[in-house]
């Protein structure tokens, strides 16, 4: 499926790509029903035509959405395109991914701490459902806040904004 700023991806209207990898491409759109921006990602195609691969992810993608946690990405909603291929509808956020943060140096010793803390509580909800994580998927918001953002296959956390 062709995906461009301004297009439609069901209700949801594209604004831009957010980022783009092996586990498929992210965008940003706005949600007209809830006049809210949202993150998507489209999964690739041979990956949705896998049915192995597929059923695994629809059932990830289900256990990941019934996490409840503050540091866990909210999933909306999963569909897929009228030919057929998955994405992922989540709660879109702001900021940088923990890798881009450490590239750009050090934190400070009360940084370190109150992330890594959030990210362990975050990631000992996930690995309570059986949900992996790995370093780049972790959001800093602006407010200091963590975010692990899941999705799957296999089960982990949404990429965006940055990659997919």
């Amino acid at each position: 499926m062709d995906v461009a700023p301004g297009s439609q991806l069901g209700p949801y209207q594209i604004i831009s790509q957010l980022g783009a990898g092996g586990m498929g491409v992210v965008y940003q759109a706005h949600d007209p029903r809830l006049d809210r921006h949202v993150a998507i990602k489209l999964l690739p195609p041979d990956l949705t035509r896998d049915e192995t691969a597929k059923q695994r992810f629809l059932q990830e993608a289900k256990a990941a959405s019934a996490l409840d946690h503050p540091n866990i990405c909210v999933i909306h909603e999963i569909n897929e395109t009228d030919d057929g291929q998955l994405y992922l509808v989540m709660a879109h956020y702001e900021g940088e991914t923990l890798k881009d943060r450490i590239a750009r140096g050090p934190l400070e010793l009360n940084d370190t701490i109150d992330v890594s803390t959030q990210v362990g509580e975050g990631l000992a909800e996930a690995h309570k459902a059986g949900i992996g994580c790995f370093r780049h998927q972790v959001l800093l918001r602006g407010d200091r806040h963590v975010h692990d953002r899941r999705s799957g296959p296999p089960a982990r956390v949404s990429e965006h904004p940055h990659a997919a």
